[in-house]
């Protein structure tokens, strides 16, 4: 299945976003070994190139496009004048970061989205970063938000189904953007392997998750 960038792309174009792919690695690939018995991994095996060439940024037209959605699993495709060139080339709309690297004090103008584990070995988190917590849901400035109540079956891909949700809530539901992004990473850890839901199925589980919200006492803007 298309993982990493390619799984955010997926993501995104199943919300009914759309988005091109530009990457600089094209032959990364994560083999997954399952337990056939309670679908549960038990090892992954990564396969990286030796000399990862950077995104070449040179031929985009940015005046078409309104965010810019960086997945950046420090692989060498992104470096950090990578970062910096989409900064002066897109500097008053939106760019969506989601990063390993350790200083993020260098990306203020970026939204940035990282996991408990990046947000515990980074130097130094800005503040208004997001961080999810797994099944703690997320937390930013100060103020957690609980995951969605759901089964889940594999958490594989749902960081890349929280940003594409981040990017839709941004732009259709700004002053609460963080709950789409919660809402669909709870529905793709529903599914084996990565899973991309359907915009249907996101303003679904909006509706289930503001009545859980509602039912624990809880508002969250």
């Amino acid at each position: 299945k298309p993982g990493m960038a390619n799984n955010v792309r997926k993501c995104l174009i199943n919300l009914n976003i759309q988005a091109d792919l530009l990457t600089g690695i094209t032959n990364s690939t994560k083999i997954r070994f399952v337990d056939i018995k309670n679908n549960s991994q038990y090892l992954r095996v990564d396969s990286d190139p030796k000399s990862p060439q950077p995104v070449d940024l040179s031929q985009v037209n940015w005046v078409k496009y309104d965010a810019v959605i960086v997945s950046d699993y420090d692989k060498g495709a992104i470096t950090t004048n990578t970062l910096s060139v989409i900064s002066n080339n897109f500097p008053d709309k939106p760019k969506f970061l989601d990063t390993k690297k350790k200083d993020l004090s260098r990306f203020h103008d970026y939204i940035i989205k990282i996991n408990e584990k990046e947000a515990l070995e980074a130097d130094y988190v800005p503040p208004g970063t997001i961080v999810t917590l797994g099944p703690d849901g997320a937390i930013c400035d100060g103020v957690q938000y609980p995951a969605l109540k759901t089964d889940v079956v594999d958490v594989c891909g749902a960081g890349d189904a929280f940003l594409a949700g981040l990017v839709y809530g941004y732009f259709h539901m700004k002053n609460k953007l963080i709950l789409p992004a919660i809402v669909n990473a709870g529905i793709s850890v529903r599914h084996l392997g990565t899973y991309a839901p359907k915009e249907k199925e996101l303003l679904e589980g909006l509706k289930q998750y503001e009545s859980q919200l509602g039912h624990s006492g809880k508002r969250l803007g």
